[in-house]
């Protein structure tokens, strides 16, 4: 037992610094696409963002929590940020790289975890960490909502799986770290719904192979109990999210409206799939082939008799669920889902490895370098490939957002400090034929830029004023694209 704990101590010596420089080269990787985000712009929707938590920080911290906010956790993202560096983007988006790549090394565990395969997570994370059709992630602020939702997603699962693939039972601690985590991840957007059901697969497949006599009952209350307390949990939030006080059916937002139809499903898995495979928006795949390639994985797993296969095999059916029935979405909101198809992918590639490892021509060579050789060349490829399709996504993203930057720089160069309790008024709207809230956005741009919850703040057109409202404003300002005029202001 003795020779065993240390042979077992110098076989992880070993293996911890391989895992660090393949998480190393990974966060490598990620960043030479990631820092190229760095001179983006905010758009309206990071502005709106920002306004709705520094509006209701004012009534107190529990109003984030409660009021018609649909996700408190990003709180923690945009007030700080605000407070420090008031309008900058650039420590936003530095921010936003963290928080992502801080991601990397929870996906390489759970890939290494998952398939027992060091090779297998690290190409697995390479296609997952990075895709020119996600780059959104990255580039705009306003996916921060996915970015905390798969940190704490990936950091929740690997809390989970780790214990369970070493054969041990919860400690209260560990229960508590992954309930914690969980409601951390729903508190950053509705996707991470899908992740006691995706539990409950890996507790399936695992009491299935290694059932060793015990009854399903006993499995149920002892290794499954907590996915399905997850799962209440994620009940209460969902009937919340659609029916409660805030939900989508009473304020009516139509982009968040659920509705439920085959056709739906399978057209908004079409289009996923579309885009991890570089289709998007050019060409979409039918129903028909959506369904052919599903069923391909799962016979492929399960002749395969690979776990890990199995379970990847419903996570590319099930995580897509709470996107499937909204009007379709693309990029960063897509980045769960990507991580299911990453692994099939490196299993994949893994397994040809070993049948060309097998080929007469190659007898005489080791059989573990020609598969190092076969996933390295892989590698190098689709990172070529990367590169090569990353300026057709990301560099329009660069140029999102520059009619804001320029209405910011405006209020800016105006040197305006406006006293407490004021009444403003903001005339000549640069975005007055924007939809939804973009239309506010100069609204939002003074309010962010003044940092004054005493001021009184209105938006021509969008608040109805009369004209002696009009008469008692202490200023009125004309903006433009370019600069702001001052019409009037207190003598």
């Amino acid at each position: 037992m003795l020779l065993d704990s240390r042979s077992n101590d110098k076989r992880c010596s070993r293996e911890i610094p391989i895992d660090l420089v393949s998480v190393t080269l990974l966060i490598g990787y990620f960043l030479h696409f990631a820092l190229q985000s760095l001179p983006a712009h905010f758009r309206g929707d990071d502005l709106a963002n920002m306004n709705d938590y520094w509006s209701a920080w004012s009534a107190g911290p529990l109003k984030i929590i409660f009021a018609n906010l649909e996700r408190p956790l990003p709180a923690l993202y945009y007030l700080p940020l605000h407070a420090f560096f008031d309008l900058d983007p650039k420590p936003y988006r530095i921010a936003t790289i963290a928080l992502v790549a801080a991601a990397i090394p929870l996906a390489y565990a759970l890939g290494r975890s998952l398939s027992a395969s060091r090779s297998v997570a690290f190409l697995a994370v390479l296609a997952w960490c990075y895709h020119p059709q996600l780059a959104n992630l990255v580039f705009v602020d306003a996916f921060i909502y996915d970015v905390l939702c798969s940190l704490f997603y990936f950091a929740a699962l690997v809390c989970y799986i780790g214990v369970r693939e070493q054969g041990r039972s919860f400690h209260p601690l560990q229960l508590f770290g992954f309930f914690a985590l969980y409601v951390c991840a729903l508190g950053s957007k509705e996707m991470a719904v899908t992740l006691p059901v995706i539990i409950l697969f890996y507790e399936l497949l695992k009491y299935y192979l290694e059932s060793q006599g015990r009854s399903f009952f006993q499995w149920l209350w002892h290794n499954a109990s907590p996915a399905l307390v997850a799962g209440l949990i994620a009940g209460i939030y969902c009937y919340w999210k659609i029916y409660g006080p805030y939900g989508v059916y009473r304020l009516g937002y139509p982009a968040y409206i659920p509705h439920y139809s085959w056709a739906a499903f399978t057209m908004s898995n079409a289009s996923f799939i579309s885009q991890f495979f570089f289709l998007f928006p050019n060409h979409i795949i039918t129903g028909g082939v959506l369904l052919a390639a599903w069923a391909l994985v799962f016979v492929y797993a399960f002749l395969r008799r690979d776990r890990m296969l199995q379970l990847m095999a419903f996570w590319i059916v099930i995580t897509p669920l709470p996107l499937a029935f909204v009007p379709i979405r693309n990029g960063a909101c897509l980045i769960i889902i990507l991580f299911g198809w990453a692994m099939i992918f490196a299993k994949l590639v893994s397994d040809l490895s070993l049948l060309i490892a097998r080929l007469p021509l190659l007898r005489k060579v080791a059989v573990f370098r020609v598969r190092v050789g076969v996933m390295l060349l892989v590698a190098i490829l689709l990172g070529v490939y990367t590169e090569r399709q990353n300026p057709r996504f990301s560099l329009p993203l660069l140029h999102v957002g520059e009619k804001e930057a320029h209405i910011i720089e405006a209020f800016r160069a105006l040197t305006l400090h406006p006293k407490p309790h004021s009444k403003i008024l903001l005339t000549g709207n640069p975005f007055a034929h924007a939809l939804y809230r973009q239309v506010r956005i100069p609204l939002f741009i003074a309010k962010l830029l003044w940092n004054d919850h005493s001021l009184q703040v209105y938006l021509e057109g969008q608040n109805t004023l009369n004209a002696e409202e009009v008469a008692k404003m202490d200023y009125i300002l004309a903006v433009h694209e370019y600069k702001v005029d001052v019409i009037r202001e207190p003598h």
